[in-house]
């Protein structure tokens, strides 16, 4: 089954999607905004991200950092520890940079075709849930 992706604004949009992934034993992709990783830093999302799934261990999550189109900004989040990441712009650029992912067991994912953006959603906890439904 592929992983529902959720654009996660905050700590309580992470939690949320993290209990909900849980209780409907559904894989989650969760994502930062677009270009996040420049105005709240690799260091902030990895720790928001990690303190809440500390939190939650049994739920099936995969965290991505997006960094816009800032080839910097992805390569220092890779050194910073993250494992998946979002980067738009050139391909040559993009490929040098999944290149470098690559040496560090580290991924370049595409930016999803459908994503729930929570922070867009009126009732957030309501939108996850929809998303997460079966069928």
């Amino acid at each position: 089954m592929a992983p529902c992706a959720l654009i996660c604004h905050d700590r309580g949009h992470i939690e949320a999607a993290l209990a909900a992934a849980a209780t409907h034993d559904r894989p989650v992709l969760l994502l930062t905004p677009e270009g996040a990783a420049g105005y709240g830093g690799p260091g902030y999302f990895q720790a928001l991200f990690a303190n809440a799934l500390a939190r939650q261990p049994v739920a099936h999550a995969r965290c991505a950092l997006d960094c816009g189109d800032d080839a910097a900004m992805a390569l220092f989040a890779l050194e910073a520890g993250w494992r998946a990441l979002i980067l738009r712009g050139s391909a040559k650029v993009r490929a040098r940079v999944a290149a470098a992912a690559g040496t560090l067991g580290a991924e370049l994912l595409a930016p999803p075709r459908q994503a729930v953006d929570l922070g867009l959603a009126a009732d957030p906890a309501a939108a996850i849930e929809q998303a997460l439904a079966p069928g």
